[in-house]
């Protein structure tokens, strides 16, 4: 991080982050009933994920002020695909290199004190290689235009924006390149009301436009090439309320209610392994839901207390009409108004946890509701709930400049049997051991 100073005085800030992670690991199939007929996979998938980004600003005046961003990023997954059940056939190498380059520029001006407005210009490019035979190579020019303004007015804040997308596509196709375009508005507007220091109450109504990712697109037996974006209509009621404030206590109470409608909403759902997963659109979900917060911290002595609790609701029902032909007598399919697959309709967790000197613990439980495989919620498709118990345990220590921090974390300390994903079984009880150093 670094400031710079301009002959006239004005300060500019600016900062640049770089990262690596490099991981090499098992990505079984699923665990078959049949342990001695059928053999546990011996998949493994590698990653390289490095990127450089950065970030500077500067006020230019009262009035105006300008910012810019910049990323670069480079994948590389390669995943080997073992054949057990026929030993004799060799591994199957699959290769993909993803490369991306993003710049963005804004500026801001402050019209008296209660008024913002705000023009940002985006661009990314983004490039997918393969080694795989008759590869799409794929590319993609997006371009994000947005002006928006910010407002107060006594106890008022509101903001509207109308974000343009614009998105050019390349790929190979029976040795042909085919191009295409998409151009969309997404409006949006955020209300937000605060009568009083301790209750507040905000809203939102906004499009929300979401491209296939190459993933979802290109990767093999992953993909499917035909997917449509992920058009969705999504509005929020909320509400904050600060219910106690005192030198030993505090109670924050937080609940939210939206609503979406989405239309050719992607699904990711596993198939024969983690790696292969099978993307496709549901025509039409309505959803609402219901988030539940509750935040209790109590000081005693040098120590601090605290208890978090969250529940969620969420009904997320398959309103895809059936095909003419295909329809039963109601002119309804089977999976109509049925939640989607791996969709809780209840969720929840509780969280305990106390700091003295350094010392931190937690102890978390977390709890989800029946969940089905696909919209047709039979009881083929379901898959049981589960709960969880983790605790963990840290120390912060100062050290020259900076700070040391050991924490291990105990999970599943009940040691539940259950699966996230189906015919994938979670792991039993587990522990962590991470040492981090802040400077």
């Amino acid at each position: 991080d670094g400031r710079l100073y301009s002959p006239a005085s004005s300060l500019s800030s600016w900062d640049v982050h770089a990262y690596y992670y490099d991981s090499e690991r098992g990505l079984p199939g699923p665990v078959y009933k049949k342990a001695g007929e059928y053999p546990l996979s011996l998949d493994r998938q590698s990653d390289r994920d490095a990127f450089l980004q950065g970030r500077w600003s500067r006020p230019l005046g009262d009035v105006w002020s300008v910012a810019a961003k910049g990323k670069l990023y480079f994948s590389h997954l390669e995943y080997v695909d073992f054949p057990e059940l026929r030993p004799e056939t060799s591994a199957a190498r699959f290769n993909y290199r993803n490369h991306s380059a993003y710049v963005s520029g804004s500026v801001m001006a402050r019209l008296g004190r209660k008024v913002k407005l705000n023009i940002a210009q985006d661009f990314q490019y983004d490039y997918l290689d393969s080694d795989m035979r008759d590869f799409a190579y794929p590319g993609r020019l997006s371009s994000w235009s947005c002006v928006s303004a910010v407002g107060e007015f006594a106890d008022f804040e509101a903001s509207a924006a109308l974000l343009s997308l614009n998105v050019f596509d390349s790929f190979f196709s029976g040795g042909d390149r085919h191009d295409a375009r998409r151009s969309v508005l997404m409006p949006s507007t955020v209300v937000r009301w605060k009568p009083s220091s301790r209750f507040s109450m905000n809203g939102f109504a906004k499009r929300s436009y979401r491209m296939p990712t190459f993933n979802d697109l290109y990767y093999t037996t992953v993909g499917s090439k035909t997917l449509d974006p992920e058009d969705a209509l999504q509005f929020d009621l909320g509400a904050v309320w600060m219910a106690v404030r005192s030198s030993r206590d505090t109670l924050d109470v937080k609940v939210d209610v939206y609503r979406n409608y989405l239309k050719n909403k992607i699904i990711a759902v596993p198939t024969s392994n983690q790696f292969r997963w099978s993307m496709y659109n549901l025509g039409r979900v309505a959803v609402f839901g219901t988030d539940v917060v509750a935040d209790y911290s109590r000081a005693i002595g040098k120590g601090l207390f605290g208890v978090t609790a969250r529940y969620t609701l969420q009904l997320a029902k398959d309103r895809t009409p059936s095909a003419p032909s295909t329809g039963s007598g109601t002119g309804r399919p089977l999976t109509w108004n049925g939640q989607i697959p791996y969709i809780p309709v209840h969720s929840g967790s509780v969280n305990l946890s106390g700091a003295l000197s350094g010392w931190r613990a937690d102890i978390t439980f977390f709890a989800t509701g029946v969940r089905y495989t696909t919209s047709a919620n039979l009881p083929a498709y379901r898959i049981d709930p589960w709960a969880t118990l983790d605790a963990a345990v840290s120390k912060t220590l100062a050290v020259r400049s900076g700070s040391l921090r050991v924490k291990i974390s105990l999970n599943n300390l009940l040691n539940e049997q259950y699966e996230i994903v189906d015919n994938y079984p979670m792991p039993g009880f587990n522990f962590l051991f991470k040492v981090e150093y802040y400077y």
